[in-house]
């Protein structure tokens, strides 16, 4: 079996991959400039106001790119799903995640600081889930080529990509506490993010490399 479509469609996860990397570092510039501001105490001078512009496009561009990703990663998903059957159920969560992804902006954190917490730390829990499927279902597919080597890297991956969700996880819980700055929960959040996300799309480009193989 030479698993085509689960190759079109992994190319297209690793894409949408790619954006939300691109989308993350542009939502970091929001509390990074955000807590700048609480420290300086200089939001009236030019500088301030190129910082705030900066800031607003980065959040809007964030968004973008996030939305694009999800519309991507659910073709993707579909697609591989032909090959390997454990994707489906990365689509269901992916779904999932949307609906939370409503509920966030429905219950907004000024407005709703207790449910909007709950929600983003089920959202981070959604997000582990999808990853983690899309991984065991590599690794279903790495099994079946009798590639050890992926199928173990695979799983050292979910281990690793656990314990960083796990700590997303504590560092929302200390959020809804006022021991830290809020700009600096979403610094510490936004950068573990980016961890995971760097690992994944490495595995999922050695993922592609092995589907290349006959």
């Amino acid at each position: 079996m030479n698993f085509s479509n689960a190759k079109e469609g992994i190319k297209k996860i690793y894409s949408a991959g790619l954006l939300t990397l691109i989308g993350l570092i542009l939502m970091l510039t929001s509390p990074v400039l955000l807590l700048l501001f609480n420290v300086s105490g200089s939001g009236n001078d030019i500088g301030g106001w190129v910082a705030l512009v900066t800031m607003i496009l980065g959040i809007l561009g964030g968004v973008v790119l996030l939305i694009i990703s999800f519309v991507i990663e659910i073709i993707g998903v579909r697609k591989a799903s032909k090959d390997e059957n454990g994707f489906k159920a990365a689509l269901l969560f992916i779904v999932a995640g949307i609906a939370l992804a409503v509920l966030g902006g429905i219950f907004r954190a000024d407005t709703y600081p207790v449910p909007n917490s709950i929600i983003a730390i089920l959202s981070e829990i959604n997000s582990f889930a999808v990853i983690a499927f899309i991984i065991q279902s590599v690794r279903n597919i790495a099994d079946r080529k009798n590639n050890g080597e992926m199928s173990r890297s695979g799983q050292k991956l979910l281990l690793i990509a656990m314990i960083i969700y796990g700590l997303i996880i504590v560092v929302r819980i200390i959020g809804f506490f006022p021991l830290l700055d809020q700009n600096i929960i979403s610094i510490i959040v936004t950068l573990l993010s980016l961890c995971v996300t760097v690992l994944y799309l490495n595995y999922l480009k050695k993922a592609l490399k092995m589907l290349d193989r006959k």
